[in-house]
């Protein structure tokens, strides 16, 4: 299993400057307009890197290769959905700190009842998807 989540990262780090990209979009965009879109994008958005690791698994008949290899269908699709958990938390508490540095820093004050109830709503929105 931790082998197919190197996989996963790994796979993920080789597409490194589109993901970097979005991210600066995406905070440049926090920065002009209310940081709890940009936030929610950001925590849908991770989870859904790991379903578009499946397609690159099925490119070029890879997952004939992966099935030869030590593991059961079961751990692949318990790898796919650790590691979009782990996506998952990993946007969340991007989107966290985005929501905290935006409020304090920007606009001075910090409502963390309604900061906290979004990030909930958005992950478990994320975890749905």
């Amino acid at each position: 299993m931790k082998g197919l989540l190197v996989k996963d990262l790994r796979l993920l780090c080789s597409q490194s400057r589109f993901y970097v990209i979005l991210l600066l979009v995406l905070i440049l965009a926090g920065t002009s307009t209310d940081a709890t879109f940009v936030a929610g994008y950001i925590s849908i958005i991770f989870p859904m890197f790991a379903v578009s690791t499946i397609s690159y698994d099925e490119y070029d008949n890879g997952n004939a290769f992966l099935f030869t290899l030590p593991f059961s269908r079961k751990e692949y699709v318990l790898s796919k959905y650790l590691f979009g958990l782990l996506l998952c938390l990993f946007g969340t508490l991007l989107s966290t700190i985005l929501i905290v540095v935006q409020n304090v820093f920007i606009l001075g004050s910090l409502d963390l009842e309604a900061m906290i109830s979004s990030q909930i709503g958005t992950m478990v929105s994320s975890v749905l998807i």
